[in-house]
């Protein structure tokens, strides 16, 4: 009997899998006061744009943010020291909280980037924690870009009276 439980469990184990991304066909939305946290891809193929709440990409294995539709978030928090790679544009409305690990797009496509709304502001930006590669900026006159390379933080700091 002993036997054939063992047989069983170990029959099953093997079809066993894990989720190995969030995939987004819907409509998803964050409310106000809400919080997600993201501990996996995200596979963004539906609306994610109207968002109120946080949104954090936390662990210490890289993430991959991708799918046909640029997700817009209110409140970014970053604590990944694997980096959130972007294969998609996203964008930010009110804060991102640098924290640990890089947001990286490919530097090989400047049409992925982390792009930054009219009312977006950065905190915490480090040497270890800042965008790496190409970002975006829009709605906005002066403003301090927290990019740079992979060992040190090198801001961009813009000033526009056209706003």
């Amino acid at each position: 009997m002993g036997k054939k439980i063992l047989f069983i469990s170990f029959l099953t184990m093997g079809l066993t899998y894990s989720q190995t991304a969030l995939y987004n066909s819907g409509n998803l939305r964050i409310h106000q006061e809400g919080q997600l946290g993201f501990h996996t891809n995200l596979v963004n193929d539906g609306p994610f744009d109207e968002n109120a709440g946080l949104t954090g990409f936390y662990g210490t294995e890289p993430i991959t943010i991708s799918g046909a539709l640029n997700p817009v978030l209110f409140d970014v928090e970053i604590v990944n020291d694997g980096g959130v790679w972007l294969e998609t544009s996203l964008g930010v409305d009110n804060n991102t909280n640098f924290i640990a690990g890089d947001i990286i797009t490919p530097r090989n496509n400047p049409a992925v980037h982390y792009s930054f709304f009219q009312n977006a502001l950065t905190i915490g930006e480090n040497n270890g924690s800042k965008v790496e590669g190409y970002a975006m900026l829009s709605g906005q006159g002066d403003f301090s870009f927290p990019v740079g390379d992979q060992a040190q933080l090198r801001p961009l700091a813009i000033s526009s009276n056209g706003i």
